[in-house]
């Protein structure tokens, strides 16, 4: 895989110099500034991702989408409302789509409403190859147990 390098000039009174930015493709992983910045911890959240996309991302757009609040999101992942706007702004960027109106109150773009469905079956999916399923699977469940003669420790003296 091609090593993508993103760079920008940065303008000095000086001279001109080529810097890498922040945020560049690493064997096709993006690192946010944020990643950067805090030695690769953010919040605690999970790290896992697909082609690049962080799943915590669309952890916190389901629950904004679905509080209607980027507070409440945030109350419901244990992090900041700070947190939880930039993970939903990191997922605009990679789907290259506005999914929110990022007006007050919160409201969805058609995008958004749209990738609310497809984040919601990718989620269920996800849950179901874990084994994290809400249907009860039948099974047999055997209970045994061993009388003890237990009235010499409720004796006194």
């Amino acid at each position: 895989m091609q090593l993508a390098k993103i760079y920008f000039k940065r303008a000095s009174k000086s001279n001109d110099k080529i810097a890498r930015l922040p945020t560049d493709s690493v064997e096709g992983r993006e690192r946010d500034s944020a990643t950067i910045h805090s030695g690769g911890r953010e919040a605690g959240m999970s790290k896992a991702r697909i082609g690049g996309l962080r799943l915590v991302w669309v952890e916190a757009f389901l629950l904004a989408a679905e509080h209607e609040s980027y507070t409440e999101a945030a109350k419901a992942m244990g992090c900041d409302q700070s947190t939880v706007s930039r993970y939903v702004d990191n997922l605009e960027r990679w789907m290259r789509r506005v999914l929110t109106t990022h007006t007050l109150p919160f409201a969805l773009t058609e995008h958004g409403r749209q990738f609310v469905v497809t984040a919601k079956e990718v989620s269920r999916l996800l849950a179901a190859s874990r084994g994290d399923t809400t249907t009860a699977v039948p099974s047999t469940v055997r209970v045994s147990g061993t009388e003890i003669d237990m009235s010499w420790y409720t004796q006194e003296g």
